[in-house]
């Protein structure tokens, strides 16, 4: 939906400056949502879930650790991608 990335990236900016607390991408239609969680110490634990059809019921589930400087790369990606921004 409109907006949805925009308002990731605003939350991806503000962990990357306290480096602790999450960035939710929870949109309308949930087929990805994202959660990046920061320690305070410059690690950021994404997690994630992808499903491709509802009915189905076939969801992945994934977990991986990335390092606080992707943030500012990733958070521009996602304004320049945003409709609304």
């Amino acid at each position: 939906m409109k907006g949805e990335l925009g308002r990731f990236a605003q939350e991806i900016r503000t962990l990357h400056r306290d480096l602790a607390g999450t960035a939710e991408l929870q949109p309308l239609q949930p087929n990805l949502t994202l959660t990046l969680t920061g320690d305070g110490k410059g690690h950021v634990a994404v997690d994630g879930e992808a499903t491709n059809h509802f009915a189905r019921g076939t969801t992945l589930h994934f977990r991986f650790d990335i390092d606080q400087t992707f943030l500012p790369r990733i958070s521009e990606a996602l304004s320049h991608a945003d409709p609304a921004s």
